[in-house]
Order: structure tokens, then C-alpha cells, then sequence
């Protein structure tokens, strides 16, 4: 039993290390092109197996902060993954249910996030966890919503896939780098250990959603540069 863990933590170390490296590449590669599939691609797939190894390691050395942290980035990147195999998707309605179980599935660990980041506050003499939790917990409730709301009315904006796919991959990064930072920089306090990415990431994000949608309306041909069979999918 020691060996099989042995051998899922260094997967997960070497998938989450791959998945920190490379986000930075597909990050500056020009959108839609080569170089952004390929990277792309191998983050989503490092995000896979950081996900698939987190589990059974969480059952040899129960650690619900390890699973937390796992299903929350993996989810993120699967919603990015999911925006672009559902534009192109001969069977849209397919897709829909699958993202509807997808989201119904993670709304429910969402909500399990919350619950116990609630109650540390009332069990725990350090809230440092709780509030992780819940902060985690809100954000990932946010993207599943987010689904729900878009199967109940379908975004008018032609390019919203675009924009839903850059959140879920950057979000993934912002929580890889998350993890990164909670296991190296213990010079900081455990909740901004934890969250500091969060904290800078999530607004330039939001920022960087607004620089492109200006940059799309102001200049309508340039959504045509990018297509759901140029993306990493």
C-alpha cells in the first residue's frame, strides 16, 4: 500500500510541477495558434492526473485539503476544456447534459467545501482552513452557476465559450499556483499562504477579460482569428 502511494505522490508532484511550467507558455502563445494547443493541452492533461493521483492518496494519508485543492483546479480546468469541446460539438445537446452532471457534481463538493470551512470555524482554534475553504468553495460554486445559468439561457455573446475557457484555465493555474505556494512559502501566514494568488489573480483576470472584449468589439474581425478547432482541445 506504502509503494502505490509513494508512486501517486510522485505523480502528482511531477504532473503539478509540468502543469505550473507550462501554463506560463500557453499563456503568451498567440491564441489559437500551435504553440497554444500543444501547451495547452499538456496542462489540461498534467491537471488530469494531478487530480486522478490526489485521490487515492487522499484514502493511504487521509487529507481533505489535498482533495480540496485537486478536485477545485481540476474542475476549473475541465469547465475551460468542456467551453471549447461544446462550441464545436456536433451534438449539442449531448455536451449540454454532460456538463450539467458535470456541474451538478461539483456544485455538490462546492457545497461540501463551504460546510467545512463553516464548521472549523466552530471546531478549530486556527480558522486559517475555513476560510480557505469557503473562499475555495464560493469561487468553484461560481463557475458551476455559471453552467447552470448558461443551460437555462444560452449567452447572446458569440465568443462567451472564449472567455469561459480562458477563466477555467487561468482559474486552474491561479489554484496550481496555490498549491505551490502553500507547500514552499511557509514564510507566510497559512491564510495568505493559501490565498495570495487568489488575491492577485483574480483581478487581473477580470482585467484581462475586459482588455479582450474591448479589443473584440473595437475590432469585430479579429474574432474570427480565433475558432474552437484552433484551441487546445
Amino acid at each position: 500500500m506504502e509503494m502505490i502511494y509513494t508512486y501517486m505522490r510522485l505523480v502528482h508532484i511531477v504532473s503539478g510541477m509540468t502543469a505550473f511550467f507550462v501554463a506560463p507558455l500557453a499563456l503568451i502563445a498567440i491564441k489559437g495558434g500551435k504553440n497554444h494547443k500543444i501547451w495547452g493541452n499538456i496542462f489540461f492533461w498534467a491537471m488530469v492526473l494531478v487530480a486522478i493521483s490526489a485521490i487515492p492518496m487522499t484514502f493511504y494519508h487521509p487529507n481533505l485539503f489535498l482533495f480540496l485543492v485537486a478536485i477545485f483546479s481540476f474542475h476549473l480546468s475541465l469547465y475551460g476544456y468542456r467551453s471549447v469541446q461544446r462550441r464545436r460539438s456536433v451534438d449539442l445537446q449531448k455536451s449540454m447534459r454532460i456538463d450539467f452532471w458535470i456541474a451538478c457534481i461539483a456544485a455538490l463538493c462546492y457545497g461540501g467545501f463551504i460546510a467545512w470551512g463553516i464548521a472549523v470555524f466552530f471546531t478549530s482554534g486556527s480558522h486559517a482552513f475555513g476560510y480557505i475553504a469557503i473562499v475555495f468553495g464560493l469561487i468553484g460554486m461560481r463557475f458551476s452557476f455559471r453552467n447552470f445559468k448558461a443551460f437555462r439561457t444560452p449567452p447572446t455573446d458569440t465568443m462567451q465559450w472564449w472567455f469561459d475557457h480562458m477563466q477555467g484555465m487561468v482559474g486552474s493555474y491561479i489554484a496550481t499556483l496555490s498549491a505551490f505556494s502553500a507547500v514552499n512559502f511557509y514564510f507566510l501566514p497559512d491564510t495568505l499562504r493559501w490565498l495570495w494568488p487568489t488575491l492577485a489573480g483574480v483581478p487581473l483576470l477580470f482585467f484581462w477579460e475586459r482588455y479582450y472584449k474591448k479589443k473584440m468589439n473595437n475590432h469585430g474581425s479579429h474574432k474570427s482569428e480565433i475558432s474552437p478547432e484552433t484551441m487546445n482541445v
